[in-house]
């Protein structure tokens, strides 16, 4: 029978790192499955939408990536220390935290035209609004695998670890 040798603050460590992971994973997912067909149904204002979903998503998503990558990074010293596998935790903070990158290289281009579309710096037909809010929405679905690997790394590890 396995016995855990995990402190209290290093099971709630984890356990954070693990369901935060889960968590932000069907919070972005949410954004692309719910938000944007809400965006597009809106077609006079599917930019505006589409705008509060993302400064939404902007303003806690990349905070909540290093809160939890922060507590995959805690669990991962104290695995060190006890003589477990520790990698695993710092591999599902980083797949959490590859989130950050991912925007900044693959969705950028559109969140700067969208975001030009808002302001009114950018004129965009309803056409190309939908196409480029359609697109987000499938970059981002993808981007919400990242913290939901980010959970099953983390998971593997303490169940690995319980052994």
């Amino acid at each position: 029978m396995a016995t855990l040798q995990y402190s209290t603050p290093s099971l709630l460590a984890v356990a954070t790192g693990i369901l935060g992971s889960a968590w932000a994973s069907g919070t972005i997912a949410s954004m692309s499955l719910v938000g944007m067909p809400t965006a597009m149904s809106a077609p006079n204002d599917s930019v505006y939408v589409w705008h509060g979903i993302f400064t939404r998503g902007m303003n806690v998503m990349p905070k909540v990536a290093i809160l939890i990558a922060a507590a995959y990074s805690y669990g991962a010293y104290d695995a060190r220390n006890r003589g477990e596998n520790w990698k695993g935790y710092l591999a599902a903070g980083g797949a959490v935290l590859s989130i950050i990158p991912f925007t900044l290289l693959f969705i950028g281009g559109t969140n700067a035209t969208l975001i030009s579309a808002f302001k009114g710096a950018t004129v965009l037909s309803q056409g190309r609004a939908s196409e480029l809010i359609g697109k987000w929405g499938a970059l981002n679905l993808g981007r919400s695998l990242f913290p939901l690997v980010g959970a099953i790394i983390g998971l593997s590890t303490f169940l690995g670890n319980l052994s």
